[in-house]
């Protein structure tokens, strides 16, 4: 269950989560009153221990007038005591500047000029949580958050640094050391990207974040230092603001949403949170006309007929009618479908005569008074950039009685013969009497079997499932879920049941997602959060 966070009563942090492998902070996070820093004052480099409530006028006052305040430890306030720590009196970040406390957004930070510490104990952490402002270097391309000592050419040094403008990178943040460390990144709460070096620009300086990185293993390094990485002879330091750096040896994806909500609260961020987007897991594969992951995001990319020019639109504008005004009385083909997870796996379609349609003679496509994309039954479908070895899969589709003899269909590359898999739904012109069919006769030696629900009504297992065919042009919310590991052969495409097949869908669908892990645990609420979106009783 996810924690929620009370604005009556500010709760401790170990009565919501679990105990992090470290946590650095400057209020109080697991008992009343903790000791959070250490802190020598410039004027005789006297040395105080100074608790939460004393970050602020007390420690001002002991500073002194005109005089700074400098962090020598930051202590770990889990009972782990693997506190940060600086003895260098150059290299100490700051908390008091010339007799005021550093804050942001009016609360206490520790304030790093190329400064940085070193942790007592080696940590491997595997999901970290952040608040920083990142200022862009005077000297530096990039601004370190994270690192391990550099042990030599050739070693597998781990890091996480903000790239700035200079480096002239494309990506937000880099989490790629020499030992090949991956990971996914958010920033406020809303996924930027997964892999090494994640995200499509720079970061923005200047501006405080809530930040979380959960790797897909362990470092290949252990870190050593919070502010400072090294790495092939290069030294990078932090420049900016923090305000708390939490670190697990674990995967924290089941809490993950909800440490960012509390930190988003805590800090006074607006944090991004949505039903898709706080799942512990984030789908293979999303294809809707609603932003699933950040705030209304780019959905799709549309040819119009009267010149085949095309630009891509975004979910405010398939409704608000930027879309089809751009189309005029003309008609609008689904060129691309995008992926709205970082894996990027768009659903295309190059070929003109071959693209669903989103505008018909000027009119947006809609069920249930939603967008919708229609496939004609012919010829229409859309290939996925890479196949999709899917598990679970959730869609929303209506079936048109017309064309075809099955709706909603996604199949792979191949058919019977050489083997295939696929799912589809049949008419009540094809000559089976069941729902679903996730039969795609596998091969010689193997068959493909699961589990279906219609609007949340389970409806059995097997092959072929259900009583009878769906009804025509109703608005239905529909999951598939594999009995064992993934289908036999990968999807390929949206529309047919296999790319050398003629056998086309003609159907209305609103939303496609597939996750290549067994859902079963989530399936209900995935089912119950697509039917209320999409107004299905």
């Amino acid at each position: 269950m996810i924690p929620v966070v009370s604005s009556k009563k500010r709760r401790a942090f170990g009565e919501l989560f679990s105990a992090p492998q470290a946590h650095y902070a400057l209020r109080d996070r697991y008992d009343t009153n903790q000791t959070v820093i250490r802190v020598r004052r410039s004027s005789d480099n006297a040395e105080t221990d100074v608790t939460s409530s004393q970050v602020g006028a007390w420690l001002v006052a002991w500073v002194g007038v005109g005089n700074d305040g400098f962090v020598v430890t930051w202590y770990d306030l889990t009972t782990n005591g693997n506190d940060a720590t600086q003895a260098t009196s150059t290299d100490q970040p700051k908390i008091v500047d010339s007799g005021a406390l550093v804050t942001e957004n009016g609360l206490p930070a520790v304030e790093f000029d190329d400064d940085f510490f070193e942790f007592d104990s080696l940590l491997p952490a595997r999901s970290l949580f952040w608040v920083q402002l990142a200022t862009e270097p005077a000297q530096n391309d990039t601004n370190a958050v994270l690192g391990s000592v550099d042990l030599g050419p050739g070693t597998a040094d781990s890091y996480i640094f903000f790239p700035t403008p200079d480096l002239g990178a494309a990506y937000k943040i880099s989490l790629d050391g020499a030992g090949g460390d991956t990971g996914s990144y958010w920033k406020n709460g809303q996924l930027i990207g997964s892999g090494a070096n994640v995200g499509s620009s720079t970061m923005t300086m200047d501006e405080r974040f809530s930040h979380s990185v959960i790797l897909d293993s362990a470092p290949s390094t252990s870190y050593s230092f919070l502010g400072r990485f090294e790495a092939s002879n290069v030294v990078r330091y932090a420049v900016g603001t923090m305000q708390e750096f939490i670190a697990y040896s674990t995967d924290q994806s089941a809490n993950r949403a909800a440490i960012n909500r509390q930190l988003g609260a805590d800090y006074g961020l607006q944090v991004y949170s949505s039903f898709f987007n706080d799942l512990p897991q984030l789908p293979q594969a999303h294809y809707s006309l609603k932003s699933r992951y950040g705030n209304d995001q780019t959905v799709i990319r549309v040819r119009r007929s009267s010149d085949n020019a095309e630009t891509d639109f975004k979910e405010s504008e398939l409704t608000d009618g930027t879309l089809t005004t751009w189309t005029g009385a003309n008609d609008g083909f689904v060129v691309t479908w995008y992926d709205l997870t970082s894996n990027s796996n768009d659903a295309t379609q190059a070929t003109s005569t071959n693209q669903p349609k989103i505008v018909d003679s000027g009119a947006l496509n809609t069920e249930n008074g939603f967008p919708a994309v229609e496939f004609d039954g012919t010829d229409d479908i859309l290939e996925f950039d890479s196949a999709i070895t899917a598990r679970s899969i959730f869609c929303i589709f209506s079936k048109i009685d017309g064309v075809g003899n099955n709706a909603a269909s996604v199949g792979s590359s191949t058919w019977n013969g050489s083997g295939s898999s696929y799912v589809f739904f049949p008419t009540e012109s094809h000559a089976g009497d069941y729902y679903v069919s996730l039969d795609g006769g596998g091969d010689a030696t193997s068959t493909d079997s699961g589990s279906a629900w219609s609007n949340g009504t389970y409806l059995g297992n097997g092959g072929n499932i259900g009583a009878e065919p769906l009804a025509d042009s109703t608005l239905l919310e529909s999951s598939v879920i594999y009995d064992s590991g993934a289908p036999k052969y990968d999807f390929t495409q949206i529309g047919s049941n296999s790319v050398s097949s003629t056998t086309f869908s003609n159907f209305r669908l609103s939303e496609w997602l597939a996750y290549s892990t067994d859902q079963s645990a989530n399936r209900a609420a995935i089912d119950a959060q697509l039917m209320a979106d999409y107004s299905i009783s």
